[in-house]
């Protein structure tokens, strides 16, 4: 087709060159000559052909220049979990520069899914949401697409694997969300590669789009215990007792996010049964919003920097919250980071989650992870901050301010102001 701009985006630049080497530029140099005598090129580059008709084909970390008529995204999961910026430049350079409303341009995703956060999953989300209410997607949204391992001929074997008894539950529960009948050569072929991949095999092999997006992303620092907590149905209805006291366990962002937990003690279980984050809003807002929820509360717990004074009133968060009758417990700060979340993972097993209340909560869990250094291709030890870092520093609030945590050694003394007034 003449003028026609065509582009591959690759979620690095060791990636960009690959790409152009085995899809792009071998494929065309292996073509007969007589199609390649019909569109012969004008100019070639490591990472561009152009053609004498005035047609474009390349590949690159962005397209933000240029107006492209098809333009393919590669692994664009990865993209949004390792670089965030770089996700956010694809998002609003190269698919802007795609003028799809006119039905004439064209743009595809593909990738595998990286935890419940970011474009790539806020687009799968919102296009299988229209499927959900029997929308079609209009010219400028994306249509979704899922490719389970079991419908690819190709992934079955004739040699028999030992099937464990969850795996054959699993596989009985995956023939009842899909209506597929596993056959004992699929069923081998997926436990050969289970005994390789372990629970990576639901990220590179997903059964259905649900299971994909619950994997955790790589470098998640929860994501073993999150794992075995939904092994353990331990993600599941968590009630509000009434008889129980409830704490609440914050994280006051600089970035203006307020992250909050909400637990009770049954026995020696520790019962997550809320969660509720907002932005922009005081004390007050919050207030209304623990008062709404009618548990009834006994103390709430908050990070050493609620004594911190702002610069613009010159009071302190500590003292806003004490105005309205909203008295904390602090949490003293850590030494390291990597404290906090030790301590959350050791705090996990014995943490019941409400599914649904905590919903959003579970996700900032999942999403929690370490920064990605592009250039040495390594994860840094500290960890990102994005949305996620709010909901995973209140977790830690929690760790380490709850006294089962402290029965199991965190050397943590809370702070004993008074939690007497409002609760």
């Amino acid at each position: 087709v003449d003028d026609t701009e065509a582009g591959i985006i690759a979620h690095n630049r060791e990636d960009v060159s690959k790409i152009f080497r085995r899809k792009i530029l071998y494929p065309y140099e292996n073509l007969p000559d007589l199609i390649k005598d019909f569109r012969q090129t004008k100019s070639k580059s490591k990472t561009e052909i152009e053609f004498e008709n005035n047609s474009i084909i390349s590949v690159g970390t962005s397209m933000r220049s240029g107006t492209m008529n098809l333009l393919h995204i590669s692994e664009f999961g990865k993209v949004c979990a390792r670089y965030p910026e770089k996700a956010r430049e694809i998002v609003t350079g190269s698919l802007e520069a795609i003028h799809t409303q006119t039905g004439e341009s064209l743009w595809f995703i593909e990738s595998t899914a990286e935890g419940k956060s970011g474009y790539f999953y806020d687009m799968c989300k919102g296009a299988r949401d229209r499927i959900d209410q029997g929308r079609r997607p209009t010219r400028t949204e994306p249509k979704f697409h899922f490719f389970p391992w079991w419908d690819n001929s190709d992934n079955e074997t004739d040699e028999p694997v030992p099937i464990p008894r969850d795996m054959l539950d699993y596989f009985t529960k995956i023939e009842g969300e899909t209506g597929r009948e596993l056959s004992n050569p699929k069923r081998w072929w997926y436990m050969s590669k289970w005994q390789v991949l372990g629970e990576d095999m639901k990220r590179e092999n997903p059964s259905t789009p649900d299971e994909a997006f619950e994997q955790a992303i790589k470098g998640a620092y929860f994501a073993q215990q999150l794992a075995q907590a939904r092994r353990d149905h331990r993600i599941c209805s968590v009630p509000y007792q009434p008889g129980i006291g409830v704490r609440t366990w914050w994280d006051l962002g600089m970035n203006d996010v307020m992250a909050i937990w909400f637990t009770q003690d049954v026995g020696r279980e520790l019962h997550v049964i809320d969660y509720y984050e907002n932005t922009g809003e005081g004390f007050p807002f919050y207030a209304t919003v623990l008062q709404e929820r009618g548990y009834h509360y006994t103390t709430h717990n908050a990070p050493h920097d609620i004594a911190v004074r702002e610069l613009g009133t010159g009071k302190s968060r500590w003292e806003q919250a004490n105005e309205i009758g909203l008295y904390f417990k602090r949490i003293p700060r850590i030494k390291s980071k990597i404290d906090s979340i030790n301590a959350a993972r050791q705090l996990f097993p014995i943490c019941w989650f409400d599914e649904a209340k905590c919903s959003q909560g579970i996700e900032r869990l999942e999403g929690y992870r370490k920064e990605w250094n592009e250039h040495l291709q390594t994860y840094r030890t500290t960890p990102l901050h994005d949305e996620n870092s709010n909901g995973a520093d209140a977790f830690q609030t929690l760790a380490m301010g709850h006294q089962f945590r402290q029965g199991q050694g965190a050397a943590v003394t809370v702070q004993k102001q008074s939690a007497d007034g409002w609760t």
